[in-house]
């Protein structure tokens, strides 16, 4: 909207003496003015901060004002903005259609990897069912814990979005959007950290079954395939699960286990504490706005490991970060802190992330 001297009948020349009474039971105002297309008034809270959003919410329904609260040093600054609603409504067709697609790009990868050839994986689709069952359900069962946490919480979102890419894996994941603010840290925090949690529920049982069904072969028959690197949840569950493997043999994997591997690297990518990816949800609920800080140096990390171990793919996921950007919108209520047990969401989520990310993916002979 560019500079404006007016939010809905406000205007910088009022007093704030004139604004103060409207939100004065709840809020003291010191001082105040028009920023942008916003309201901004500073000073300190007089009740709860749920409290104080809950009555200024229906207080300001119908000027189609929505309040925010954040911390500027030791002050409060109440934000009075009006958020635009979604553009469009939701097409779950549009859902279904991309998950089919999903499902026949992902066949053809998973034939491809058992046939070795284009026309192979074309003749075989049915030998691709192992992959994509498998990472399918790892990724829906990712996008499904974003998608009911939100709906527990309040929060309005789309249908995920499967995106079906015909290259070796088939798919660049789901994606769910979220339509409405997030209340608070507390959401935040819980959204962020619900897919990638899912993800592994489901991701660790089928790279059991996966391991279970790989073959253990001399070093040189394994060596002419692909060689993938291993996150540490991965080492410990073939360390448990594949037993009697002597220096000169490999594992091949099974497509189970392969697409296991693949849904755990990509939870550990999610969990990277960079902008608006899962990991920066959590980390912006703890750090708040300087989490920007912590993303670049992750992300300077995510580039280094691509040019040291010569995987370009790393450095093309830092430039879409890049596009989509850093900034991370902020709860309504950025003012409440985690508490004990959100905390401890956000830890265990940061385990997941030390346990998954792979810093080598594939090692080129």
């Amino acid at each position: 909207m560019g500079n404006v001297d007016s939010v809905n009948g406000y205007r910088e020349r009022e007093n704030v003496e004139e604004i103060s009474p409207l939100v004065g039971d709840v809020f003291h105002v010191e001082t105040g003015g028009i920023h942008g297309d916003a309201l901004r008034l500073k000073g300190r809270l007089l009740v709860k901060p749920e409290v104080a959003l809950e009555a200024l919410k229906e207080r300001f329904k119908e000027k189609e004002l929505t309040p925010m609260l954040s911390k500027r040093g030791e002050s409060i600054v109440l934000t009075l903005a009006r958020i635009k609603p979604p553009l469009s409504k939701t097409r779950p067709s549009l859902n279904l259609l991309l998950f089919l697609l999903t499902v026949l790009t992902t066949l053809f990868a998973g034939s491809f990897w058992q046939t070795g050839s284009l026309a192979g994986a074309l003749l075989n689709p049915h030998r691709g069912i192992p992959f994509s069952s498998t990472l399918l359900c790892i990724l829906g069962a990712h996008e499904l814990g974003h998608f009911f946490t939100a709906k527990r919480l309040g929060i309005d979102t789309t249908l995920p979005y499967f995106i079906p890419v015909p290259h070796m894996i088939g798919t660049l994941g789901a994606v769910i959007r979220i339509r409405s603010p997030i209340p608070n840290r507390k959401a935040l925090v819980l959204m962020g950290a619900a897919g990638p949690l899912s993800g592994m529920v489901v991701a660790i049982p089928l790279v059991i079954i996966g391991l279970k069904l790989s073959t253990v072969a001399p070093m040189e028959e394994v060596t002419g395939g692909l060689i993938i690197g291993s996150s540490i949840m991965f080492s410990l569950l073939e360390k448990l699960f594949i037993k009697g493997v002597s220096e000169s043999q490999g594992v091949f994997l099974h497509p189970v286990a392969f697409a296991g591997w693949l849904g755990m690297f990509v939870t550990g990518l999610n969990l990277l504490p960079i902008g608006q990816l899962d990991g920066g949800h959590i980390t912006y609920s703890i750090f708040g706005r300087s989490h920007r800080q912590l993303g670049f140096v992750f992300l300077a990390m995510l580039v280094a490991f691509g040019i040291v171990f010569r995987f370009p793919a790393y450095a093309f996921f830092g430039i879409l970060i890049l596009l989509v950007g850093f900034r991370h919108p902020p709860p309504l209520d950025d003012v409440t802190p985690l508490s004990f047990a959100h905390k401890a969401v956000a830890a265990l989520a940061m385990v997941v992330l030390v346990m998954t990310f792979v810093p080598q993916p594939f090692v080129i002979p």
